[in-house]
């Protein structure tokens, strides 16, 4: 179990430093092969579902320091 959630978290890293356009996606095909297994959908719902509340603060972050 903490060999899972180590992955998890590693997944949730690496989706926080992603480029927008790379991370839309990683999280489209992510939900469409998901799709057919509803312990894998659910996880990954949640996945992006927690990552999707922090990326705009960063995006934003991105834009101002670019002025």
């Amino acid at each position: 179990m903490k060999k899972k959630m180590n992955m998890v978290v590693e997944m949730a890293q690496d989706l926080m430093t992603m480029e927008t356009d790379a991370y839309m996606m990683c999280k489209y095909i992510l939900l469409v092969v998901s799709r057919e297994r509803s312990s894998m959908n659910h996880l990954i719902k949640v996945l992006f579902g927690l990552t999707d509340v922090y990326r705009p603060l960063s995006i934003e972050m991105k834009e101002v320091e670019a002025l």
